[in-house]
């Protein structure tokens, strides 16, 4: 009796001395480091934070996707997502070398020309704007399975196509390779791409979820990735619209490397402290009596 009564505590999310006058009490949450504690607990059993000078936790849905994030970050899905980066620039440098006639030249860098003209007479908050809602509208759809995929495709065509056409309407004419390397000396690339290739991975992930019955993680990976993009492409349309401000035929585009290094050692140190916590985390995993 007493073991059975030990392990429906424990499915139920309640201590085993959870119950007074026939009410069960849920287990306490740490907001400080997620570790469960027993609801007469004053003091968290893994950190020590005292839960009197704390905010309870009434909602898991924060700390779920905490530990989807760390999940995520220091796991094989972040491998997938710098092999799609990897694929995705091997893509464009493959594109834009192909043969384009003169009458494709005009039709791509026409439209390249139209799209610059329009941003360039924006002010820098409507620049921004712009490019953010335009590229995480692509990125949404990158989002669904299988179709994701082809937009995908789509989009690095369609873009690389467009850099090859304006390296052709150059003069004296240029590979389409050398454009696309420079694009790739602005920080902006850097964020924008990834954040594509982070998109289609996450649709991989979510058939693969879905395909074994894992609808809680599908659901927690995929918020946290849309997080991660929007936040992504939102940064890197910043900074794009800075290094078009700021002209790309200067130098002065190049200072922005200052600010994106800043924010990679800011993102480094996020990554190691979900790391660090979601290990904590792992180690306080209540055992059964």
């Amino acid at each position: 009796m007493d073991s059975q009564g030990d392990g429906g505590a424990q499915a139920g999310g309640t201590s085993p001395d959870s119950a007074e006058g026939g009410v069960s009490q849920p287990d306490k949450f740490c907001p400080r480091c997620g570790a469960r504690s027993p609801y007469y607990a004053v003091f968290c059993m893994n950190c020590g934070a005292n839960f009197a000078q704390i905010s309870p936790v009434r909602d898991n849905r924060p700390l779920e996707l905490r530990r989807a994030a760390a999940d995520m970050l220091t796991g094989r899905w972040l491998k997938i997502v710098l092999l799609a980066f990897v694929i995705e620039l091997g893509l464009f440098f493959y594109v834009s070398s192909l043969h384009m006639s003169a009458a494709s030249v005009q039709y791509y860098s026409q439209q390249g020309d139209n799209v610059s003209a329009m941003v360039r007479q924006m002010s820098l908050p409507f620049k921004v704007t712009e490019i953010f809602l335009n590229n995480f509208r692509i990125a949404l759809f990158e989002f669904v399975p299988l179709f994701g995929w082809l937009i995908f495709g789509e989009s690095v065509y369609v873009t690389a196509r467009i850099i090859e056409a304006f390296a052709l309407a150059n003069n004296p004419p240029l590979p389409g390779a050398a454009v696309m390397i420079s694009l790739l000396l602005l920080p902006h690339s850097w964020l924008e791409l990834p954040a594509y290739s982070l998109a289609v991975t996450q649709s991989f992930f979510l058939i693969l979820y879905l395909a074994t019955r894992r609808p809680a993680k599908a659901l927690n990976t995929t918020l946290v990735a849309l997080i991660f993009t929007a936040v992504e492409l939102l940064v890197a349309a910043i900074f794009e619209s800075v290094e078009i401000q700021l002209e790309y035929s200067s130098t002065l585009p190049f200072l922005t490397w200052i600010p994106f290094f800043g924010l990679l050692f800011g993102f480094y140190a996020f990554v190691k402290r979900l790391s660090k916590s979601r290990g904590q985390e792992s180690q306080v995993s209540p055992s059964p009596s």
